[in-house]
């Protein structure tokens, strides 16, 4: 009997696949964790103000990450995850305090607070309205 290379090529393949999957699928519920964000040096002031917040049950990617589409949730996720761990791994990262939003990160807040609340929110919200401006502390008091 002739031993198939293709067979063995695809079965591997798959394999390989099953694999990536799964580990990419424990990762990606791992980092979804807000323990895992609250593990970064730079994030524990952030983490233990959010745990007495009455967000605390918010996990932080429901809010710092886009949440208009998959695709763009996943590249900023990642994108976000290359440059924490790069500053946690080459001992770069800001203080607490010097932590700031960027505007990217601003527009993600501002969209993920509508998201939730817009129905409480909509008789007050005009284009100009940012959340953020009167309800900062509302999570991190830092």
């Amino acid at each position: 009997m002739k031993k198939n290379p293709t067979f063995r090529l695809v079965a591997l393949g798959f394999v390989a696949a099953v694999i990536i999957m799964v580990l990419g699928a424990n990762i990606y519920a791992y980092t979804n964790n807000p323990e895992f964000c609250g593990g970064c040096h730079a994030m524990t002031e952030h983490y233990k103000t959010w745990q007495s917040a009455t967000h605390k049950s918010v996990a932080c990617a429901e809010c710092h990450l886009p949440h208009d589409n998959p695709a763009s949730y996943l590249g900023a996720k990642i994108y976000t995850g290359v440059v924490d761990s790069n500053a946690q791994v080459v001992r770069n990262y800001p203080l607490a305090e010097d932590i700031k939003l960027t505007e990217k990160g601003r527009d993600y807040l501002q969209n993920n607070c509508l998201r939730c609340h817009d129905a409480a929110v909509a008789n007050i919200m005009n284009d100009d309205t940012d959340c953020l401006s009167c309800h900062r502390s509302l999570v991190h008091e830092i």
